[in-house]
């Protein structure tokens, strides 16, 4: 087998080893309680390990989603109710003739990308913070 195709199959592997890990994690939450921070833990998992599949662990997963459980619950349904109330804007405004409204519906559509994106801004373990401030 070549570099290339171990490679390819190694992605896959993870990629399910987190979807499986996610599932169980959402289910421990009991579903609605259990999405934010299984999606909060798979994330940062994510971006800690990367395809490094032997460093994913059951025992990392839940730990961060112990540890993430209310921030998780917290930014999963404040950006969700966001995402609703702007996708409903765009649905209703679509339906609408005009330039005005054609307008208004790139802006909408523009919204919710920038939504989507704070949101995983928002999960990312690297979050901005001043540790010390030296004046010189």
């Amino acid at each position: 087998m070549d570099v290339q195709s171990s490679k390819f199959f190694i992605r896959c592997y993870t990629v399910i080893k987190l979807n499986i890990i996610f599932v169980g994690l959402m289910f421990c939450g009991g579903i609605v309680l259990g999405v934010g921070p299984a999606f909060s833990s798979i994330t940062q998992l994510a971006f800690e390990e990367g395809f490094a599949y032997k460093e994913i662990t059951w025992k990392k997963a839940f730990s961060l989603f112990k540890e993430d459980f209310k921030r998780g619950n917290a930014l999963f349904y404040l950006f969700a109710g966001a995402f609703i109330l702007l996708a409903y804007n765009l649905f209703l405004v679509v339906q609408m003739k005009g330039i005005v409204f054609f307008v208004i519906t790139f802006v909408l559509a523009f919204c919710l990308c920038v939504l989507f994106l704070g949101y995983f801004f928002a999960l990312s373990p690297t979050r901005a913070t001043i540790r010390h401030l030296k004046t010189f």
